[in-house]
């Protein structure tokens, strides 16, 4: 993974793409699902950007249709910017991570994040 944080996000196996020459076919349904290709910092911007409160001070967050596609973003992007944050820290400390996929890091800080807290039991 390069520095810039280029990331793909999967698109999950039982998703088809829209078709483009009829997006809202009878066989999509009403509400067809999009798959937008979005860098992670191209993600946390529109964010941002989504989360600034208007004159008013509503956000987008007070649409609940738009309330659900930045959960579904954040549900997204979170997961990434774990795995990206844990193989800076890997690096900073000398460890080569690249052999690790981000679902490795991911698991592997939060066995490190278990054992660093104590135990209840103990």
């Amino acid at each position: 993974m390069s520095t810039q944080e280029e990331t793909s996000f999967e698109t999950p196996a039982a998703a088809e793409p829209l078709d483009t020459a009829h997006p809202l076919d009878a066989a999509q349904g009403p509400d067809p699902v999009l798959w937008v290709g979005l860098t992670l910092s191209e993600a946390e911007g529109l964010y941002g950007w989504l989360m600034k409160p208007a004159n008013d001070g509503s956000t987008a967050l007070d649409d609940p249709i738009v309330s659900k596609a930045v959960a579904k973003m954040r549900e997204a992007t979170d997961p990434v910017r774990t795995a990206l944050k844990v193989r800076r820290d890997l690096q900073e400390a000398g460890l080569v991570s690249d052999h690790l996929s981000d679902d490795q890091l991911r698991e592997l800080a939060q066995k490190l994040a278990q054992s660093a807290t104590p135990s209840l039991a103990a």
